[in-house]
C-alpha cells in the first residue's frame, strides 16, 4: 500500500459512499505472522472507516497510523 492509495481510502471512508462490510481476509492484520493479502480500495476504505472512523465523524488518528504502518507491508491493493 502507498500513501496515496491510503489518502483515497480515508477520502472514501470519510464519504457517504457503501463501502460494505470489512473482508475477512483482513482479520488479524496486526499479528506478526499476517501474510500480505490483496485488497481493493474500497476495502480497505472499509477497514478504516471501521478502525478509524468516531460515531461524530471525528478522525482516530492512533487507529490510522497503525493501518498505514502495518499496511504498507500487508495491504496490497489492487
Amino acid at each position: 500500500m502507498r500513501k496515496q492509495e491510503l489518502s483515497k481510502a480515508l477520502k472514501m471512508a470519510q464519504s457517504d459512499e457503501a463501502l460494505g462490510e470489512v473482508p475477512n481476509i483482513v482479520d488479524g492484520y496486526g499479528l506478526p505472522g499476517f501474510a500480505p493479502v490483496c485488497i481493493t480500495l474500497k476495502n480497505l476504505a472499509a477497514l478504516i472507516r471501521w478502525q478509524c472512523i468516531y460515531f461524530n465523524g471525528n478522525l482516530d488518528n492512533e487507529a490510522l497510523n497503525d493501518i498505514a504502518i502495518l499496511g504498507k507491508k500487508r495491504f496490497i491493493i489492487l
